[in-house]
């Protein structure tokens, strides 16, 4: 298995960990030739390390808002590249254009001309002309001839729109939808013409030294233009047949006399990428979900379908195509094999997105720029190609041996957890697991988490993503988690929540209603309501059978900035909102009545979280972390370390352990943890630096956190070490939400417009039954604060289900109802006033 996986590998290009592979199979069987030949083989100059093998930074400026509001007022910088890698030109949200000298990192000219932020912009190879488009859809053509680096450039606009857009409105949606829907604008290789796609849907093409307009397409379809080396063909993306039929379709345009030659169809969803071949005899076309189409241009014919990447926003093919690099939102850039319809090699590119990607004609090396300021030189895989190889399978015998091992093993492991020897339990399934091809067997992987219920989590063995869900046509903002992990929530920009039943990957049922995105979501305990908070200033809740509204709890006029935080108290009879005015209010769900108001002193809530017993309330916003204490009166503490101020850097996310004793915080300068009751940070940790959306859990013992930010991986971590022991690949569009069950097992992620379940597989620690543990005694505590020393019978398991939740599972019940009683007697017999409130 290990030789396999390196030739795959040595055909991917990535020697690196074919070597390690075949290093580590050459130590077991020293003499195996086929072995030996490989190494040779990655030893001889004939294979090619396909990696980056250059990076420059590029500093262009960037709005510090930019950094961390992601989603909310989006702006990506437009990028130009000329073919050789020496010059990039940059659009700024200030209006300006720069032009930098890669190698150097040194900007060499700044344009002034624009007075909004500047949507697109293109280079010509020779880095002679440049052209430009900013919000208000005015279009500048620049001469950078002469002395190219000295004395200042020339420019001119060519354009200025009869109904530029009304950004003085106030309508956020409208603004917002602006922003996003940008315009393109392409030149000629020569720079003697330029092609403009503007918001009214119209092509129109310019001839530079004339300035002469004339219009291609009235009735455009997207804001994409692509024009080929040559300079004599350009596609675009335009409509086809009646209104009530239309279907999207490329055209190619003849630049010399403004005909449509061709039309590439069909594309069932938005294009959202274009270029042409290095020969101009292929183009490529990207959609929405990942398809990527090549076209024969001679005759219209789509020669290649591509799939199973993410939405390519950048195309580029050799000439021939042959290959076809492809990048967009998500942090990798693929090459793709066109005969074979193969992804070759998926390389981690940027941060924030690849902006454009540039093939070279042989097709053995790339260049990348992206939205982290970088530019990236790639070297592609050579021609090799695995020998085909048989595999040669156990017999029968040895499998139905090995099973049958397997089986007695698990089956003596449930006998021994039935008696309470839990350790023994533990002995036994390691054994089981230890047998190869057997470590995720459904019987096995089912009794070792059965087992997790009784036992201490220490580490993380593996984790695997179980499902991928899709639904949501646009970015999903939200996502919770029931008890059990079988069934999960989402909210998305859709302005809907969808309910998922995670053991079937099926979507359950859409809840309609809101007018706007929806940013937090929350399962009741039982599973039988929903909450959910949008942007159009409404908190609504919903009945999960039959997919009512039931109330609408908050309404606030007008849309908001962000959605408050939703969370149902612990009895489930009321809601707590999270305002973006610093207030936590809460309503009675039985009659839509306000009930309590905590006034806070810092604006804008991003995130809250509620103690088991409802006595205590942390909240995220502004640079600080607020925690009300209920039994008081309200009063406030304020987490913000030593030397912290007001100005600092804004926390975004938190988490409470489930003894209310610690509390995991993420912002813009990290994740900590913080010690509610003295206020101070008892550990960072010292990962990838979080960026964009920020958000953290916590398993419920408070040992161990997923944390994860937008334009940063998922890392789970050992809280009591301050170790990494993970990241969690495979989430290219960026993690805006996600959701852990309280055990640990389930984790559900939303980015880009998918959820991803993952399960992960934890080592555990057994411990023999016991009838008591001091360790339990602050989870009995809060036990009785929620329910009194007068609890009911039927409360009990809530209490059993939570000490398993801890590591605490252990311990027989008869033992923890026993020092429950004794603890409820000496409650009952306190004076009054030693009581809380």
């Amino acid at each position: 298995m290990r030789y396999a996986l390196a030739q795959i590998h040595l055909e991917r290009g990535d020697l690196g960990t074919a070597r390690t592979l075949l290093d580590e199979v050459a130590r077991e069987r020293p003499d195996e030739r086929e072995v030996i030949e490989a190494l040779d083989l990655i030893a001889s100059p004939e294979l090619i390390d396909a990696r980056c093998t250059r990076e420059w930074q590029v500093p262009w400026p960037r709005r510090q808002r930019d950094l961390y509001s992601v989603g909310e007022d989006p702006y990506r910088i437009p990028l130009a590249v000329t073919p050789d890698g020496r010059l990039m030109l940059s659009g700024g949200w200030d209006g300006a254009l720069r032009l930098w000298d890669i190698h150097s990192g040194r900007c060499v000219r700044t344009l002034d001309g624009h007075r909004r932020p500047v949507h697109a912009v293109d280079l010509t190879p020779d880095g002679r002309w440049a052209v430009s488009v900013c919000e208000d859809e005015s279009v500048w053509f620049w001469e950078l001839t002469g002395t190219r680096f000295r004395g200042s450039p020339k420019g001119r606009r060519l354009y200025a729109s009869p109904n530029p857009p009304n950004w003085g409105s106030g309508d956020r949606i409208g603004e917002l939808a602006l922003r996003v829907d940008r315009t393109a604008v392409r030149l000629t290789p020569d720079g003697r013409c330029v092609l403009y796609a503007g918001l009214d849907g119209v092509l129109r093409i310019w001839d530079t030294s004339g300035r002469r307009m004339r219009t291609l397409d009235e009735v455009a379809a997207g804001r994409l233009v692509s024009t080929s080396a040559d300079g004599r063909w350009a596609l675009s993306v335009g409509w086809r047949g009646r209104e009530q039929e239309r279907e999207r379709v490329v055209r190619l345009w003849d630049l010399a006399d403004g005909r449509c030659r061709q039309e590439l169809a069909p594309h069932e969803s938005g294009v959202t990428g274009l270029c042409f071949s290095a020969d101009g005899r292929y183009a490529a076309t990207g959609c929405h979900g990942g398809k990527i189409r090549v076209w024969d241009l001679g005759d219209g014919r789509c020669v290649h379908v591509l799939e199973g990447g993410t939405t390519p926003d950048a195309l580029s093919l050799d000439a021939g195509a042959r290959f076809l690099i492809s990048g967009g939102d998500g942090r990798s850039i693929r090459l793709w094999e066109l005969d074979s319809g193969r992804c070759l090699r998926t390389f981690g590119a940027h941060q924030g997105g690849t902006t454009l990607v540039r093939l070279d004609a042989d097709g053995r090396s790339a260049l990348s720029a992206g939205q982290d300021r970088t530019v990236r030189r790639w070297e592609l895989p050579g021609r090799y190609r695995v020998r085909p190889r048989l595999s040669r399978p156990r017999r029968h015998v040895e499998l139905s041996r090995l099973g049958g091992r397997v089986d007695a093993l698990v089956a003596e492991a449930e006998q021994a957890m039935a008696g309470g020897r839990f350790p023994a339990a533990l002995d036994l399934l390691r054994q089981a697991r230890s047998t190869e091809g057997y470590e995720r067997a459904p019987r096995l992987i089912s009794a070792w988490w059965a087992l997790g219920r009784r036992g201490v989590r220490t580490g993380l063995r593996s984790a695997w993503s179980s499902r991928l869900l899709t639904g949501h046509t646009k970015s999903v903002e939200a996502v919770d988690l029931s008890g059990d992990g079988r069934i999960g929530l989402s909210g998305g920009s859709d302005a809907t929540v969808r309910v998922w039943d995670l053991d079937a990957g099926t979507c359950l049922r859409v809840l309609e209603g809101h007018q706007h995105m929806v940013e937090s979501v929350r399962l009741s305990d039982d599973g039988r309501r929903v909450l959910s908070s949008s942007r159009d200033g409404t908190v609504r809740l919903w009945d999960l059978d039959t997919g009512r509204c039931l109330r609408i709890i908050e309404r606030k006029r007008g849309l908001t900035h962000r959605s408050s935080p939703v969370r149902f108290s612990p009895d489930g009879t009321q809601a707590v909102v999270g305002g973006q005015d610093g207030m936590v209010r809460y309503w009675d769900l039985e009659t839509g009545a306000p009930v309590r108001e905590l006034r806070g002193r810092v604006w804008g809530i991003d995130d809250m979280c509620l103690g088991d017993d409802g006595r205590l309330v942390v909240t995220a916003k502004g640079g600080e972390v607020e925690v009300w204490s209920l039994v008081d009166g309200g009063s406030v503490s304020r987490l913000r370390g030593e030397g912290s101020r007001l100005t600092a850097a804004r926390m975004r996310t938190v988490s409470l352990s489930a003894d209310g004793c610690s509390v995991m915080s993420g912002g813009d300068d990290g994740f900590r943890l913080w010690n509610v009751a003295t206020g101070r940070i008892t550990r960072t940790l010292d990962g990838s630096p979080p960026r964009g959306f920020h958000t953290v859990r916590m398993t419920a013992d408070g040992r161990f956190a997923v944390c994860a930010a937008f334009w940063s991986p998922i890392e789970v971590w050992d809280i009591h070490s301050g170790r990494r022991v993970r990241v969690l690949d495979g989430h290219e569009q960026g993690v805006s939400c996600l959701a852990l069950t309280p055990d640990g097992r389930f984790l559900l992620v939303g980015g880009g417009d998918y959820l991803r379940c993952w399960e992960l597989d934890w080592e555990l620690e057994a411990r023999a039954a016991a009838d008591w543990d001091d360790g339990a005694t602050p989870y009995l505590e809060m036990f009785l604060r929620r329910y009194g020393p007068q609890w009911m019978t039927q409360n009990l398991d809530v209490l059993l289900r939570r000490l398993q939740d801890v590591g605490c599972g252990w311990l027989r019940p008869d033992g923890v109802l026993a020092r429950l009683d004794r603890m409820a007697a000496d409650e009952a017999a306190r004076p009054r006033t030693e009581v809380g409130n």
